[in-house]
């Protein structure tokens, strides 16, 4: 009767280890996409580039994105989970040796299009494995993990620009070096890749039809939270706020979602993946709202404000993600992964445009309006899918209960 119980927390133990080995890669990974994101836009102003370079460039990341999260399943079948991970972290490390090499920007664009590609693929891998490994009563402390070190990394690659000079060929170097070292850790793992059929392609009609709830929350997030931040600035110089100020509340903004990323993510996996989404969403349209009253508050109310309008939402994709894989089989892990990243791509492109048009056409603080009106569809949305539908846990398909590590039908990951 014991040989089992030893199986079982073995298997654990392992699921445990690989989640923590692919937390280590995202880790690395995130030092050097942090640091371009800040040094190429640097490099870019300092050179005097025109502003074309930077639209080329930022336009063809987003194409590179778009088409690796379409592609993800057959690139990753050809190359295997393991070798997949290292192949794709240098890719993005040679893209970022082809930028020290030469300031060409043809070859900087095809530099960036080829990353957007290869991130693309590595995120829906990793999220992919993530979600195949956690068990459900604790996956959303996973994602929001995964999350929450991203977030950190990114910071942390931009910030080095403080201490560095951006000038320095050296700081394209640290980046690839981030990423060459990135797949390290996964070489560790003991526990089989995701299911993967290289004929496979992200069936946005299926997600939308099985996970409607993560379809839609992972909109909400590229709608609501690219916009803020893009266009934030624009409303605080039209408003009149000095630079220190406008600097101060988008520094807000990254706060509150450090803040907000672990407890939510963890009140997920307690009261429901769905109901956390929506308070998220309803706590972002009361603040939204606020800042619409109140266009001059204080600057200590400014910066509490901006941390809520910051934070609030910030969650909403990875409890999203978490919400698919309670739903998926293992072979649909991949594809919804990469599927989700097709569909927060797409909104995060077209939110800060659609929001935009609406600033230029009424005012600026139609910001507030946008990002209010847009939190309160999706808080009654996923408030209806919650009452019409039970709980994943009630009703997860029986071939994926036999893969489950022990514990994984507890508590309530709707």
């Amino acid at each position: 009767m014991t040989e089992p119980s030893l199986a079982s927390a073995d298997e654990t133990r392992q699921r445990a280890v690989t989640v923590r080995l692919m937390l280590c890669v995202i880790l690395i990974h995130q030092v050097g996409t942090g640091l371009l994101a800040a040094l190429v836009p640097v490099r870019l102003a300092t050179d005097g580039f025109p502003a074309w370079v930077a639209g080329a460039m930022s336009t063809g990341f987003s194409i590179g994105f778009v088409f690796g999260s379409l592609l993800a399943p057959a690139t990753i079948a050809l190359l295997r989970p393991k070798r997949a991970i290292a192949v794709l972290a240098s890719a993005n490390g040679a893209c970022a040796l082809l930028l020290w090499m030469s300031p060409d920007p043809f070859l900087w664009t095809f530099s960036r299009t080829a990353a957007g590609f290869a991130t693309a693929s590595l995120f829906s891998l990793i999220e992919a494995w993530l979600g195949q490994q956690a068990p459900a009563a604790s996956r959303g402390r996973v994602f929001g993990l995964y999350m929450l070190f991203t977030r950190l990394m990114f910071t942390v690659g931009q910030l080095s620009l403080t201490v560095i000079d951006p000038k320095l060929g050296a700081l394209f170097l640290i980046a690839a070096t981030a990423y060459f070292l990135s797949p390290i850790p996964a070489y560790g793992i003991a526990t089989a890749g995701p299911h993967i059929d290289r004929r496979a392609r992200p069936n946005l009609m299926e997600i939308a039809r099985q996970a409607p709830a993560a379809a839609v929350g992972a909109i909400g997030h590229g709608f609501i939270t690219m916009a803020g931040m893009s266009l934030f600035p624009i409303y605080g110089v039209a408003m009149g706020m000095p630079v220190e100020q406008i600097a101060l509340a988008l520094a807000a903004m990254q706060f509150g979602g450090f803040l907000t990323q672990m407890p939510m993510a963890v009140a997920s996996d307690k009261i429901g993946r769905r109901t956390v989404m929506a308070g998220g969403a309803l706590v972002t349209a009361i603040v939204s709202f606020t800042l619409l009253a109140y266009p001059s508050p204080p600057l200590a109310v400014l910066l509490v404000l901006s941390a809520l309008w910051g934070g609030a939402p910030a969650p909403i994709y990875s409890i999203a993600a978490a919400h698919a894989s309670d739903l998926a089989q293992d072979h649909q892990r991949l594809p919804w992964m990469s599927g989700l990243l097709m569909i927060w791509g797409g909104a995060a492109a077209v939110g800060p445009l659609a929001a935009a048009v609406l600033m230029d056409q009424f005012a600026v603080d139609m910001l507030f309006v946008y990002t209010g009106v847009l939190s309160v569809g999706l808080t009654l949305f996923l408030a209806w899918r919650k009452s019409v539908r039970p709980p994943p846990a009630v009703r997860k398909p029986i071939g994926e209960r036999a893969s489950q590590s022990p514990g994984a039908n507890t508590g309530d990951p709707a």
